[in-house]
């Protein structure tokens, strides 16, 4: 019998490898967008660092790209600061996964958020983080 979890021990997103037309495009609008330090080189990725230790790193690459959802949750104190800086840069912006409430947010379950593409067409989502989910510690 295998055991469900061991004492102390802690599981985390170490990195995200993100296809892009132009990883530093891609890389500078995200950490542009969720107001982060500037990408920097990995290897051969431009990386943007997030907050929780995880990095978000851009390849480019001359294929068509699939496009894929990434979901930020950022703190209720920083999503107002973000849908600014998103309407400030004139990002058009939905409130729905399939583009619709566009230039609106949306309520679910306690959290708020919205949805927008980013230079390669990846489906990017901003939502708070409403106190149902638990940052592991580690």
């Amino acid at each position: 019998m295998i055991s469900s979890s061991v004492s102390g021990s802690f599981v985390n997103l170490d990195h995200q490898i993100v296809l892009a037309r132009d990883k530093e495009e891609s890389a500078t609008f995200l950490a542009r967008v969720l107001g982060l330090p500037a990408p920097g080189r990995q290897g051969i990725f431009c990386a943007v660092r997030l907050d929780n230790c995880t990095t978000v790193l851009f390849k480019t690459v001359q294929s068509d790209i699939p496009g894929q959802h990434y979901a930020f949750r950022v703190s209720p104190e920083a999503f107002p600061v973000i849908l600014q800086r998103v309407k400030d840069l004139s990002i058009s912006y939905w409130s729905t996964p399939k583009g619709g409430g566009v230039g609106e947010t949306y309520e679910l379950e306690g959290d708020i958020g919205f949805y927008f593409h980013d230079p390669s067409g990846h489906q990017l989502e901003v939502l708070t983080e409403s106190g149902r989910h638990s940052q592991p510690n580690g």
